[in-house]
């Protein structure tokens, strides 16, 4: 009795089975290849929805658009032959493969000269596709000048200069420059201008920084250590101007009596007292540069 009720039973819980999956199927969409499938029990519905064939192509098969499956093999290229002027080339597809073999000339003939503000050309009959070829010859080099001064330089302010090309006349190239050594020494001496020592006296302020120079005798150096000398310097006509003066490195020292001929800058007026107990006022020069006579 217990076996009839155990097989009975069993045959109860598939008929369950059987009516559940049929009421609750899991269906997996349909591909290319497989109906539309229940992934519990299996049963299908409706057909495969087959390839969407591409066709083939010189490096691709036929190929389904849908799933990637291919079929047969590529078409492969229908190669036409490298010219002159094109590469390799694909009669199909137009795919190209190296480089165009280049034209062939075995004698160039020049129709136009270069120069350096003009391109030449050139011409030759390719051996190989008998196209006549022409060719732009490169521009010739300039030929560079000296440095020309454009803006003279003082002692002040820079000059301009520039170079040009003595062919065309082109300007190459323009730089700013500056006086030195000599040429600034010499420059300044040809700026400084010689003034009345009545009128600087008279009126210091109109004169200040003015470029002066003045021919006389050292009567006194006052001081001198390496950072500023101090004289009294004596005109001609024995009036008396107070100089300082930085000494270049490696320059002689000044001395009383020593002649000289000074360049530099007006500074207003000096005062001192002098050993009779006096106040003196007198100009006072800023000197550049002092010559020994």
């Amino acid at each position: 009795m217990k076996k009839k009720i155990s097989v009975v039973l069993l045959l109860l819980l598939v008929t369950m089975a059987i009516t559940a999956c049929a009421c609750q199927h899991e269906w997996e969409e349909a591909t290319c290849t497989a109906p539309k499938t229940c992934t519990k029990c299996g049963e299908t519905e409706g057909e495969p929805l087959g390839h969407d064939w591409a066709d083939a192509t010189c490096e691709t098969p036929k190929t389904c658009k849908v799933c990637g499956e291919t079929e047969g093999e590529a078409l492969g290229h229908k190669w036409t032959e490298a010219t002159c002027t094109e590469a390799k080339t694909c009669s199909v597809c137009g795919k190209t493969s190296g480089d165009a073999l280049g034209h062939e000339i075995s004698e160039w003939k020049e129709t136009k000269k270069a120069s350096c503000t003009e391109s030449g050309r050139r011409e030759g009959i390719c051996s190989r596709c008998g196209e006549t070829v022409i060719e732009e010859i490169e521009k010739l080099p300039h030929t560079e000048s000296d440095w020309k001064i454009t803006q003279k330089a003082s002692y002040d302010q820079p000059g301009e200069r520039q170079k040009t090309c003595t062919v065309c006349g082109e300007v190459l190239q323009t730089e700013s420059y500056e006086l030195e050594g000599e040429e600034k020494a010499t420059a300044f001496k040809n700026e400084c201008a010689n003034y009345s020592y009545k009128d600087i006296a008279r009126d210091p302020d109109q004169y200040k920084g003015s470029k002066i120079k003045f021919y006389g005798e050292i009567v006194q150096v006052c001081s001198e250590n390496k950072d500023l000398c101090t004289y009294r310097v004596m005109l001609s006509n024995y009036d008396v101007i107070y100089v300082t003066y930085k000494r270049s490195e490696g320059e002689g020292r000044l001395l009383e009596d020593d002649n000289v001929t000074v360049y530099g800058l007006c500074n207003g007026l000096y005062s001192y007292t002098s050993v009779q107990g006096a106040q003196i006022t007198i100009p006072m020069v800023d000197a550049k540069y002092i010559d020994i006579r």
